[in-house]
């Protein structure tokens, strides 16, 4: 099977750390996500990390120039800058104001587009936290008011919108995938994240070993919601695999477990 895309993603904070943008193997990427921007309770969008933002912006601007089949997202939210999706969403104002700065933000930046990552709609992704049930449509609403904003801003040329979404199981009722899939370009299923103090479980965002009758459960549930998706627009999957988790000491790192 030809792969159709290979999509790498960048989180900007990596760059206090010394990682230098320029080695990305970008070469190899039909399209590169960049993390991140958030949003604001006023529904506008904002540099989650503005000191190195714009540096990082400049380096992509000349990645791109070099490689100019390169596609560049811009993703906004993630863990915690999404605070204030719910709230955004359940307002068609609201959903206006966020799409159109959201995608100003990203076009004077040079992106071709967007990725969503709300984490997460309808239980915010926190065990006892309030549970927020209109989130599912309400998600439904935002990615189509912003694909209709920046099909309008784009004119002729196609512009991008993907959604960052949760591989656990307990959690997909929550995603109305069918509806989503039809204002997306594919989805980016969140497939890492280890817990800390526990280096070899996962959690949420992945689905890693099938060993016992909870996981067989897990791949029907996932499958079944898998079909709906695609059914309503084949090809809108994408699966990120990386090797990134907590350590025991609850540091960022290297997975502290072997794969076999």
């Amino acid at each position: 099977m030809q792969l159709r895309r290979l999509v790498g993603y960048y989180f900007g904070k990596n760059t206090r750390s010394g990682f230098d943008l320029n080695s990305a193997p970008v070469g190899e990427l039909t399209d590169l996500i960049y993390s991140n921007a958030k949003p604001n309770g006023d529904g506008t969008c904002a540099l989650a990390h503005p000191d190195i933002d714009e540096t990082n912006f400049e380096t992509l601007r000349s990645i791109k120039a070099a490689h100019p089949n390169l596609h560049l997202l811009l993703s906004v939210g993630g863990a915690p800058p999404s605070t204030f999706f719910s709230k955004i969403a359940s307002s068609e104002g609201l959903r206006v104001k966020f799409a159109e700065s959201c995608i100003d933000l990203a076009l004077k930046n040079g992106f071709d587009g967007l990725d969503i990552d709300w984490e997460y709609p309808v239980n915010d992704g926190i065990p006892g936290s309030a549970i927020h049930s209109e989130d599912r449509y309400n998600f439904v609403s935002l990615l189509k008011t912003t694909r209709d904003v920046l099909d309008r801003r784009m004119g002729r040329k196609h512009g991008l919108l993907t959604a960052a979404t949760t591989a656990y199981w307990n959690h997909l009722p929550d995603l109305a995938l069918s509806e989503i899939a039809r204002y997306l370009d594919w989805f980016n299923v969140m497939s890492w994240l280890w817990p800390a103090g526990s280096p070899c479980s996962h959690s949420r965002t992945s689905r890693l070993t099938f060993s016992d009758a909870v996981t067989r459960k897990v791949s029907r549930v996932e499958a079944k919601e898998a079909r709906r998706a695609s059914a309503s627009r084949p090809s809108t999957g994408s699966l990120p695999l990386r090797s990134w988790g907590r350590t025991p000491a609850g540091r960022w790192g290297a997975t502290a477990c072997p794969f076999s």
